[in-house]
């Protein structure tokens, strides 16, 4: 196998996605070497086995076997990607046996690759480049020296030119758009479209919540032997797995890891051994291990026993094949291309094989990335002579695979170890009638209780840099009420804080001067984005915004949230991630759309539109109007000068509130460092901040926990089922104030059975337990 040395492959790859930030940036073809597909490929049989020639890349379509022996010679194609990997489709050319052609079915071309079965013939692995990635180092390293005896294979020149070609008319926001599909409806995979079920041995926790997607689960085994066994689906072929032994709410306190473990493989209740480790601290990288199989192959159940008392699994991660495809290659199919172009307007118009060759590509460069994220993150600065211009490759962020693990390390090394006492605050909780001014206000009284604790100290105490496991910033007594604040009370108090700063019902009064409804809100704009808040232009108070956004870097250090709806546009000025006049549509639909028909008017049809109604002049959001030009209001804008106009009009609307989000952005540094901003997606800040405030019966229902097996299957459980999904949305999250503090998901709800019958239910927040009494009979 072709090896350059570290140092020299990481350079050679920084130059190499330089090159590919400029193709992003001008529509131009990707580098040639990235583009790269190896011809054809001879492979010999390692053993005698039968091999199977399908009609489609589908292990249920038409198939001829044919036995194999060490005689026969299998030429194969079409490694447009990951090189020689086990469990992945190629194309077979021909098939010799002792020199003689074998004949089958000329409609039949496809296998499923396997290196248990086959070896390479007309190759050297030590001095042949038959891989993309060996392809860019070739090219990208500098020192001849490193090159010396080093052969390309021959390419494959239409798969190539199919991967280099790219229309003239296709731009960095096809591009994103792209990505952007391919996030959220292709880069799904986790556990669960690996494994069917997961089963534990006793004395442990119930690990069937590792299979879901649950950043505060943790197992636990509290027995000195304890076991996992996985039952695999049909058609996958795994090649890592990765364990993380961790528990994030308890990051302090870390639990011990297993002295061995072991992976046992193959039919369930006789799995033989396949991997054994004796494990240390030394061997874990960000408290995860990595165990990679050998052969590629369908195991139908496997089972990793642990050796250790006391240990912690919070995540089980899977590399591998799903039907014989990567991960990424779900989009080559035709019917999830088909799909991107329904779902993305901006490609509809391309070929479906560009598309698929596209996010080939795109896959490629986000790998590249990935290789060399934890070398250049640290340091980067968008300034000359850096990695400047780079910064667009931030656009592949979503499908990024090693940015998770960096921002959980990166949370976890600018920790705030500091020494004080919780800020004990007294708050008086009023009636909307009943406040007459904002310092009536919950918001009002914690800030500036906080204000007074830091103070009374001599130092800051509110960096808000907690270890994720801290679960209140600060403590509560409500003044009239019985509550006793174990946590409970103080989620009370960030939901409060939430619907003060952006009330959830259009009709509530609007408390704070911080945030104000968009236009789509005030105009009654049926939109996506109707009730979305923006930060008010007109609001001065940028120390109070600042406080806002520790609490935002708050909550992304920790799993609460502020339960507010902010515009998209908002997120992508928070994040520097360059919005544009379409994203203001979530601000203002109806001044977008105007603006874009016209420019788009000819003469006459504007002259009819809008004659001399158009001034000078601009209404913001709060409804100031502003002069675009001096004694504008007095001057009408001519069909000639309307392109100035449009251009002054997006330039002040868009700044608007910028102060007031640089103020809000400068308290969020304060809390998580800069460069998150660049590993997060503006969407993705915004659900570690907000969440989503849709919430789903399916989704709650995975959040409700009842450990007692007999109550579970109580016709009470089953009325409690029937309301929770009868319920809207809106009342799903009351539920979930009224059983955890918490407006939105994700928050867990131990629901515990009472002995009366047909009464309230209560709740304990702190606990985030909800005690559910016996109903007898359930109303429609």
């Amino acid at each position: 196998m072709v090896v350059f040395d570290a140092c020299s492959r990481i350079q050679g790859r920084l130059r190499c996605l330089s090159d590919c930030a400029e193709s992003l940036i001008n529509g131009l073809p990707f580098p040639e070497c990235i583009c790269y597909v190896p011809g054809e490929i001879e492979f010999k049989p390692k053993k005698p086995f039968t091999l199977f020639i399908y009609a489609k890349p589908e292990i249920s379509s038409q198939k001829t076997e044919i036995l194999c022996t060490s005689k026969h010679r299998i030429f194969l194609f079409g490694f447009n990607d990951n090189s020689i990997t086990g469990g992945r489709w190629v194309r077979i050319k021909t098939l010799f046996d002792s020199g003689a052609l074998v004949k089958f079915d000329s409609t039949l071309e496809w296998i499923l690759f396997s290196e248990n079965d086959l070896i390479k013939t007309n190759v050297s692995d030590s001095e042949t480049a038959d891989s993309w990635r060996l392809v860019v180092d070739y090219t990208y390293i500098l020192n001849p020296l490193a090159k010396n005896g080093i052969n390309v294979l021959p390419v494959d020149e239409t798969a190539v030119e199919q991967l280099h070609s790219i229309p003239t008319s296709w731009s960095l926001s096809h591009d994103q758009a792209l990505v952007n599909f391919l996030h959220k409806e292709v880069w799904k995979w986790t556990a669960k479209d690996f494994v069917d079920s997961v089963e534990n041995s006793e004395n442990c926790g119930d690990a069937s919540r590792l299979l879901e997607d649950h950043d505060s689960f943790a197992w636990y085994a509290y027995s000195e032997v304890s076991d996992l066994t996985l039952t695999m689906k049909d058609g996958t072929v795994l090649r890592s797995l990765t364990i993380c032994f961790t528990d994030e709410q308890n990051l302090d306190n870390p639990p011990p890891i297993p002295s061995m473990v072991s992976l046992y493989g193959g039919m369930k209740g006789l799995e033989e051994m396949l991997l054994s480790y004796k494990l240390n601290s030394s061997d874990l990288v960000n408290g995860s291990f990595r165990m990679i199989l050998e052969e590629s192959k369908y195991v139908p159940s496997l089972k990793l026993e642990f050796k250790g008392y006391g240990i912690c699994i919070s995540d089980l991660q899977f590399e591998g094949t799903i039907n014989g495809l990567e991960e990424h290659e779900y989009f080559s199919s035709l019917n999830a291309a088909v799909k991107a172009q329904e779902s993305e307007n901006s490609i509809a118009s391309f070929e479906l094989d560009f598309i698929q060759s596209r996010t080939v590509l795109l896959h490629r460069t986000a790998e590249l990335l990935d290789s060399v994220l934890a070398y250049i993150v640290p340091f980067w600065e968008f300034s000359p002579g850096s990695f400047g211009c780079m910064k667009v490759l931030q656009n592949l962020m979503p499908i990024s695979k090693m940015r998770k693990n960096l921002i959980k390390d990166v949370l976890q090394k600018t920790v705030s170890h500091k020494d004080g006492e919780t800020p004990f605050l007294y708050i008086k909780r009023n009636f909307l009638s009943t406040i007459k001014s904002h310092k009536d206000t919950v918001f009002s009284q914690i800030y500036d209780g906080v204000m007074r604790e830091e103070a009374r100290r001599g130092k800051n105490n509110s960096d808000f840099r907690f270890a994720q496991n801290v679960t209140q910033w600060w403590k509560c007594a409500f003044i009239g009420e019985g509550i006793i604040d174990h946590g409970g009370g103080f989620r009370d108090t960030l939901s409060d804080i939430s619907e003060e700063l952006c009330p959830s019902e259009a009709d509530s009064q609007l408390l704070l001067p911080f945030f104000i409804p968009c236009a789509n809100q005030q105009n009654g704009i049926a939109s996506n984005y109707r009730d979305a808040y923006i930060p008010n232009p007109s609001c001065m108070e940028f120390q109070k915004y600042e406080w806002i956004g520790k609490l935002m870097g708050a909550c992304i250090r920790s799993n609460e949230r502020l339960s507010m709806t902010l515009s998209p546009f908002f997120w992508k000025m928070l994040a520097e991630s360059e919005p544009t006049w379409l994203d203001y549509m979530s601000v203002d639909e109806t001044e977008v759309k105007t603006l874009i028909e016209m420019e788009k008017m000819d003469e006459a049809a504007y002259t009819a539109y809008f004659g001399e109604m158009r001034t000078w002049t601009v209404v913001l959001s709060d409804g100031t109007s502003l002069l675009l030009k001096p004694n504008g209001d007095n001057q009408t804008v001519s069909y000639g000068d309307r392109l100035e106009y449009i251009w002054l009009v997006k330039e002040r609307r868009m700044t608007e509130s910028m102060r007031q989000v640089a103020a809000i952005r400068k308290g969020l540094l304060q809390v998580i460092p800069k460069v998150l901003l660049w590993l997060f997606t503006p969407f993705e800040l915004e659900m570690k901040v907000c969440s989503t405030p849709e919430i789903l019966f399916e989704d709650l229902k995975k959040h409700v926990i009842i450990n007692d097996l007999s109550f579970k299957e109580s016709q009470t459980v089953k009325y409690f089922w029937n309301v929770l999904e009868d319920f809207s949305s809106t009342d799903r999250s009351h539920f979930l104030r009224f059983a955890t503090g918490r407006r939105r998901l994700p928050t867990d709800v131990y629901v515990s059975e009472r002995s009366e019958t047909d009464v309230l239910p209560t709740s304990s927040t702190c606990g985030h337990e909800f005690y559910l009494p016996k109903y007898t009979r359930c109303l429609n």
